[in-house]
């Protein structure tokens, strides 16, 4: 997903009697904690829009380590006795 995309609130409502009531629940919980940890960005302007952070040359460097971690430990699982750890 690009930076600057616009992310869709999950639907939280629960449509019986025509009346849509917003309760808490895991979806809106993850969208609060990706905001904490600059992920997203909330609109100031609409109270349900999200969008999500461009990523700094620091979080690129980050993600490519983390990558590379999870594609040796592939490797190793997938192929325990060729690999040296």
């Amino acid at each position: 997903m690009s930076a600057d995309s616009w992310l869709p609130e999950p639907d939280r409502g629960n449509r019986s009697r025509g009346a849509l009531w917003r309760q808490p629940h895991a979806g809106s919980r993850a969208f609060q904690r990706l905001e904490r940890e600059g992920y997203v960005i909330a609109s100031p302007t609409h109270q349900a829009r999200m969008t999500v952070s461009p990523l700094t040359r620091e979080d690129v460097g980050e993600l490519l380590e983390i990558v590379g971690e999870l594609e040796g430990l592939a490797a190793r699982s997938r192929w325990p006795n060729r690999i040296a750890a």
